[in-house]
C-alpha cells in the first residue's frame, strides 16, 4: 500500500541520512534527535493518518522531549 511505501521511503532516506550527520555530530546527539523525530513524527503522524486520539498528557510529553535533545545539542 501507499502507506507502506511512505514508510519505507522514510526509513531508507533515515538511514542513508544518518551516516552524512554523524560527521558533523556526536553520536549521542544524533542518535537521540533521531529517535525524538521518530517518536514524535509517528504519534502525530498516527493520529492525522489513523484517527487515533492523543491525550492532552500525551501531547505534553511529545512537547517536552524536544527540548530535552535542544538542550543536549547546545549544552
Amino acid at each position: 500500500t501507499l502507506v507502506r511505501a511512505v514508510a519505507f521511503l522514510c526509513y531508507f532516506t533515515s538511514l542513508s541520512m544518518f551516516s552524512y550527520v554523524l560527521r558533523v555530530l556526536p553520536l549521542s546527539v544524533a542518535y537521540s534527535t533521531w529517535c525524538t523525530v521518530g517518536t514524535v513524527s509517528v504519534a502525530v503522524l498516527s493520529s492525522l493518518v489513523y484517527g487515533e486520539t492523543l491525550r492532552p498528557a500525551q501531547y505534553i510529553c511529545i512537547a517536552a522531549s524536544v527540548p530535552c535533545v535542544v538542550g543536549l545539542y547546545v549544552l
